[in-house]
């Protein structure tokens, strides 16, 4: 059985990895999306 600090340490290491991968696609899609709403309007 893993101790409780290790299960916490990876915890958070995969909620800061899923954060990041959430700031980079909202980074890659802004931009995007107002490329696009330029084309609509």
């Amino acid at each position: 059985m893993t101790s409780p600090s290790t299960l916490l340490k990876d915890r958070a290491l995969l909620v800061g990895m899923v954060a990041g991968v959430v700031v980079i696609s909202l980074a890659a899609a802004l931009p995007a999306l107002f490329i696009w709403k330029e084309f609509l309007i």
